[in-house]
């Protein structure tokens, strides 16, 4: 399922790529933008339902008819100029020294960044063994697309232009902020609020609607006027404010104050989804336009698996300094701030009168707004850098190997 899904993401942004003028990619970014966000609404509280009411296999085997539905589209309406040659050459020219060596070296430092402050102290071999070891096979990695690759899966040519260094920065962090706030918020509403499972899937609606509507909006923007780096610093600055915002979240909130406040997140992350990618590609070559598409796809997953870890590990350290101050719970801060999602089963089940129910609640609200300064702070430094992105225009040529053909011109062809 990884393997697909991350296929499915890179693709379809490479696929627009592929089909549509540099001009107009942003409002069809918008579109495959808007199709995510609808399925990041329906999917958890689908999920949500089978797992309260069926089971939770369900989730897997109801994805079955959407997947055939997908192929059998692609099938038969997808019809792209097909590239001479049959497919074992295609395969051997693929850089799979290069493809391999990169996936097992972030495998490797997921693992170590993950474990750190979790499972082993950060000081543990445990810890920066598999870090160092992913580390420097990312450098070798890198050397031998540089130098020896043929046909690099990573060709250099799209490190030369500091605006697309910058982007593909930006894209990382994109990634972080969008699964920080999907991820912990959830912590937020099943902790803090004692939501059930289907609501805590219902709450994440402000932030998803706004995101398809911001991104939208965005993307026809942009391909109208034609500026997006203006799209790009107002998405970050609001980014910065919408962290600083949830960070007035505690137990006290009411629904519409939860609403409220998540909104302004919801439209800055919007708007970056479809802005940031415009940028890469304006400012690389048009014969760069694929590999870009893919390596910013690949940034914005890093930044999303990077972004969840270290900001777990932040939110259980910063659980565990408020805990160990406090009287009930203090002597199991330790133990209790290393399965801080798997106590919130035992939370829910204290009584309501309960003094540790009472400090662990704090506990949770207080770690959660560390973590949303954390996150503001990284929007910070990312809005800085949006002002060294340079502006080039969106009429450009465009060249492709692989556009739409006529269904009829596809059999006079065979």
């Amino acid at each position: 399922m990884g393997i697909g899904g991350g296929g499915i993401i890179t693709l379809a942004e490479t696929t627009v790529t592929d089909l549509v003028p540099l001009r107009y990619r942003a409002k069809y970014l918008g579109y495959l933008g808007s199709a995510w966000a609808a399925g990041m609404v329906s999917g958890p509280l689908l999920g949500a339902v089978l797992v309260e009411k069926a089971t939770w296999r369900w989730i897997f085997w109801i994805m079955i008819p959407f997947v055939v539905l997908g192929f059998l589209a692609i099938t038969f309406y997808l019809n792209q100029t097909p590239i001479p040659g049959t497919v074992m050459p295609k395969l051997r020219r693929f850089d799979w020294i290069g493809a391999t060596a990169l996936t097992g070296s972030l495998v490797c430092f997921l693992i170590g960044l993950s474990w750190g402050g979790v499972q082993y102290a950060w000081g543990a071999w445990q810890t920066w063994f598999p870090m160092v070891q992913g580390a420097e096979g990312v450098i070798f990695t890198l050397a031998y697309e540089f130098k020896l690759a043929k046909e690099p899966i990573v060709p250099p040519s799209i490190f030369n232009n500091r605006s697309m260094v910058i982007c593909f920065f930006l894209a990382m962090a994109h990634g972080a902020v969008v699964w920080c706030l999907l991820y912990f918020l959830v912590i937020y509403y099943e902790a803090v609020k004692f939501y059930g499972t289907i609501t805590t899937a219902l709450a994440a609606m402000p932030e998803s609607l706004t995101i398809v509507a911001a991104g939208i909006i965005a993307g026809l923007l942009a391909t109208k006027t034609g500026e997006y780096r203006t799209f790009i610093r107002l998405g970050w600055a609001i980014t910065v404010f919408g962290f600083v915002l949830l960070s007035l979240l505690d137990r006290n909130t009411s629904v519409f104050g939860w609403i409220l406040l998540n909104l302004p997140i919801g439209i800055s992350t919007g708007v970056l989804f479809t802005t940031v990618p415009v940028a890469i590609q304006a400012a690389g070559r048009p014969e760069d336009a694929g590999p870009a598409a893919s390596f910013f796809s690949f940034c914005r997953s890093l930044g999303q698996a990077v972004g969840v870890s270290v900001g777990g590990t932040i939110l259980q350290n910063r659980f565990r300094a408020v805990a160990i101050g406090m009287q009930t719970i203090g002597p199991l801060a330790d133990e209790f701030s290393h399965q801080i999602e798997g106590l919130i089963a035992f939370l829910k089940s204290l009584p309501a009168t309960s003094a540790m129910k009472d400090e662990l609640v704090q506990a949770y609200s207080e770690s959660l707004k560390s973590l949303w300064y954390y996150v503001a702070g990284i929007s910070a430094v990312t809005l800085v850098l949006s002002f060294f992105v340079k502006k080039y225009s969106l009429d450009q040529a465009w060249r492709t190997d692989q556009a739409l053909v006529e269904r009829t011109e596809k059999k006079s062809r065979v």
